[in-house]
């Protein structure tokens, strides 16, 4: 099992404390973290897990690790004995923990800018260049910030791409710590679950699974026509072809903001600016802005339970099938309803923060994996776990909002059950159904365990209306680029996209899979002529891992 070191770089110890808690788990913050001190020299032998080199200030009992011993804390303040050569100091300092990374010892730096337009960046964007060109690709930088909207993200000229900047919250520190976890367990030598078959299956479905057909009397309405009953609810004003605004906003330039991403469906960025705009028109009356913001959210709650009944054709297939793990971001219960009344149903569910800390440690001591659906924007029946908008879900700057789902639990957990999965299986099949893949924590979910999966034989089935779109997300968020190899003959490492489009494609993929069963090597040919998927092609990680 891997040891993990992780270099802090940040001028602010509240904080610094705060990433501790979190990843390391340590409640008494007394001596928990290895300051290093620019001014002394550095040593150039000894593994970081043994040195004594002045360099790393020790407590009593060596080098502070969480509670089981496999993470280390290095904090470097960028700020204190501030010295000409303060910055040579940290790259020696991580030269010197990145060294070991070969011998088994892993590294990543979480280094805070305050990556506002009117404040300097030069220090912070020259550690981040610094860990790079000493650590490569091989190690995982993590770039927060106060104002992670207000500025461009880090560019890294190495590797050719933008390194994002993440808000500095609650949920991104969590993420970050199932980031580590996926890498501390996935190349573990202890036991794990056993695939039931050379191939290992996960669903991810979403609005796009549970729309019915017209006419139907069960199933969802397009995300458009929900949202325009929501509107006439609470008094929104019709806008064209898209959402409908509010009629009272604070300022023009929120007003553009509302109606841009009213114009182009846009959900996460809608409900933001909306409820960003409440706190802002409300802000002499907290009652009165917190009164609005849950009588909005209620009124979306309301509208889709009116649909939430009875049992869809496509969801009650896929409760037939062996699926290793299902990922949802529907509120809706149809799938805890097909998956009640499927045979042999052995499922758990986790739709909020606690049930995913009940799960996160059994998940991580288990021997084998439970059947688990993951809701990762809450439940219907609980409105403060629904994520409707895209802060809700740990994105971008946090709202002063009434509601805060904290769902970065549940996404972090999810992470840690494909990581494990992962470990024992030769190929890896993931189902797409009806998700626009638009969900950036879902996405990064994927990017994390992307290393898990780079020797790995990986398909990727994206069934949709439109295809394209969520093949698009998915190719950008695993740095994915064409290859010549042909479909069929897959080269280890790479990955095989096929596709599936046209109205009521969930509902014709589940039910012809339901009928035919989950492909494993020696019936996957059959399996695709009967459920009719298209090849995309196959490709290959342009940089490695993110």
């Amino acid at each position: 099992m891997k040891q993990h070191a992780v270099l802090l770089v940040d001028d602010n110890k509240r904080f610094v404390a705060s990433v501790i808690r979190t990843l390391g788990r340590i409640v008494d913050l007394d001596d928990w973290v290895t300051p290093i001190d620019d001014r002394k020299p550095l040593s150039r032998c000894g593994s970081p897990v043994e040195q004594t080199d002045p360099l790393f200030r020790q407590g009593a009992d060596g080098i502070r690790r969480s509670f089981d011993g496999l993470l280390q804390f290095y904090w470097f303040d960028p700020t204190a004995k501030r010295s000409p050569d303060a910055l040579e100091r940290f790259r020696a300092a991580a030269r010197f923990l990145c060294h070991w990374a070969d011998d088994g010892l892993a590294v990543s730096a979480i280094i805070d800018v305050r990556h506002h337009p009117r404040s300097d960046l030069a220090d912070c964007t020259r550690f981040c260049s610094a860990f790079i060109e000493e650590g490569g690709d091989r190690k995982r930088l993590y770039v927060l910030s106060s104002y992670p909207s207000r500025g461009v993200p880090f560019y890294d000229s190495a590797q050719r791409r933008e390194v994002p900047v993440w808000a500095k919250t609650p949920e991104r520190l969590k993420r970050i710590r199932a980031n580590i976890e996926v890498e501390l367990y996935a190349g573990s030598s202890e036991p794990g679950p056993t695939p039931a078959s050379d191939i290992e299956h996960f669903l991810i479905t979403g609005a796009g699974f549970e729309i019915g057909p017209p006419r139907s009397f069960f199933g969802l309405p397009p995300t458009i026509d929900l949202m325009r009953r929501v509107g006439d609810a609470v008094g929104f004003e019709g806008f064209g072809d898209g959402f409908p605004v509010p009629k009272s906003i604070g300022v023009s330039e929120k007003r553009e903001t509302i109606e841009q991403a009213a114009t182009n469906l846009d959900l996460d960025r809608y409900w933001d600016a909306v409820l960003d705009n409440v706190q802002d028109y409300h802000k002499r009356s907290v009652d009165r802005a917190q009164d609005e913001e849950r009588r909005l959210r209620e009124a979306f709650r309301v509208v889709l339970s009116e649909y939430d009944v009875g049992y869809l054709e496509q969801t009650t297939a896929a409760a037939q099938l062996q699926w290793r793990l299902w990922l949802s971001t529907n509120y809706t219960r149809f799938t805890d309803r097909a998956i009640a009344q499927a045979p042999s149903s052995a499922w758990l569910t986790a739709s909020n923060a606690a049930a995913a800390a009940t799960l996160g440690a059994p998940l991580r001591e288990a021997t084998s994996i439970p059947r688990v659906l993951f809701k990762l924007h809450g439940d219907i029946g609980q409105l403060d776990t629904m994520a409707i908008a895209g802060a809700d879900k740990g994105q971008g700057q946090r709202y002063n909002h009434l509601v805060k789902p904290d769902l970065g639990g549940v996404y972090g957990a999810a992470q840690i059950a494909v990581g494990k999965v992962l470990r024992h299986c030769p190929v890896v099949c993931c189902h797409v159904v009806g998700h626009a893949m638009r969900d950036a924590p879902l996405l990064e979910v994927l990017g994390a365990i992307d290393q898990a999966m780079v020797a790995k034989r990986t398909r990727l089935i994206v069934v949709d209306r439109n295809p394209t779109r969520p093949v698009d997300e998915i190719q950008e968020a695993l740095e994915l680029v064409s290859t010549s190899a042909p479909v069929g003959q897959h080269i280890s490492g790479d990955v095989e996209i096929w596709t599936l489009g046209g109205e009521d494609a969930a509902k014709r993929y589940m039910c012809a899979a339901a009928a035919v069963g989950l492909p494993t090597d020696d019936t996957w040919n059959r399996f695709v002529k009967q459920t009719d998927l298209k090849p995309r092609g196959v490709f290959t990680r342009a940089g490695g891992r993110r």
